[in-house]
């Protein structure tokens, strides 16, 4: 069993056990994304598109998707619907996306947003779907309950990082103008802080508005662990391929990091939830780190 390195700084969670996933029978992934309990992954094929549920009890595998992206996927608080885009192409070969809503319970799907050129961005807010088109905020009650609209969605435009509060969208600039590309905006739990990554820069942190910016380093594919702590990967390449990389927890005031794999694995796309890490490797295989 590959050992978690521990950590010492009481702001950062410990490395209980690092355990390797035992997948079915010919199936790698790319990415696996952890439901908010985290007793269910979303996972996707190492070549290929589309998107599975892999149940992490019984090893159950359920395809979601033939075509959907593994990017930027949206859970309901419950865990009940996952938000997903799938891509396709008109006459003119123009790109098209549709956002969908996958209810795990059901196991049916829903189109939210429907082939469209200009979806910037998505979220869940409650059991309602937000998205944002052509700057414009779209909302769908996923369930039963009213909707609802209290929690921002973000989005990029032209490589800008675009938040919607209310129905208004505003473009910020954190890390002023000279930085023209930002990727993997994601809103913390409690909906007050934005981490996101800018090219030239690195991942960081700030407010709904762009103010108190702090910088947590050259590290890739950032997510919330909760309110407080971060995880990324740390990769090295030499033009071709990942050589290495490894997940990382960060404060998310940028104060404080640790490593949590070492180098017996190539560790890339973490994805956090419940007290659980789960990331994979290039060669399409899945771990999960218990926390303390």
């Amino acid at each position: 069993m590959l050992m978690g390195v521990l950590l010492a700084h009481a702001t950062l969670p410990e490395v209980a056990s690092v355990e390797k996933v035992a997948l079915p029978d010919g199936i790698s992934v790319s990415m696996a994304t952890l439901s908010p309990d985290g007793s269910y992954a979303v996972i996707s094929p190492l070549s290929g598109s589309g998107l599975s549920l892999l149940d992490l009890s019984t090893k159950e595998i359920t395809e979601i998707s033939k075509t959907a992206s593994p990017m930027m996927l949206e859970f309901s608080a419950d865990g009940q619907n996952l938000l997903f885009r799938e891509s396709a192409t008109d006459s003119s070969h123009h790109r098209l996306v549709s956002l969908k809503a996958y209810n795990v319970k059901e196991g049916k799907t829903i189109t939210i947003v429907d082939k469209s050129r200009s979806l910037e961005g998505f979220s869940v807010d409650g059991q309602t779907a937000v998205a944002v088109e052509n700057g414009r905020m779209r909302t769908r009650a996923l369930g039963s309950a009213p909707r609802t609209t209290g929690r921002a969605a973000l989005s990029i435009k032209y490589g800008k990082l675009c938040v919607t509060n209310n129905g208004v969208t505003t473009t910020i600039s954190p890390l002023g103008n000279e930085c023209n590309s930002y990727l993997w905006p994601t809103l913390s739990p409690d909906g007050t802080r934005i981490l996101a990554f800018g090219v030239g820069t690195g991942a960081f942190t700030c407010n709904l508005d762009g103010s108190d910016v702090r910088v947590l380093g050259m590290v890739r594919a950032p997510k919330w662990l909760d309110n407080e702590v971060v995880v990324a990967m740390e990769d090295y390449d030499n033009g071709t391929v990942t050589t290495e990389s490894s997940i990382k927890a960060f404060a998310a005031d940028g104060s404080e990091n640790a490593m949590l794999t070492n180098n017996d694995v190539v560790a890339v796309f973490p994805s956090a939830a419940n007290g659980r890490v789960a990331f994979t490797t290039p060669a399409g295989e899945m771990y999960i780190i218990n926390l303390k």
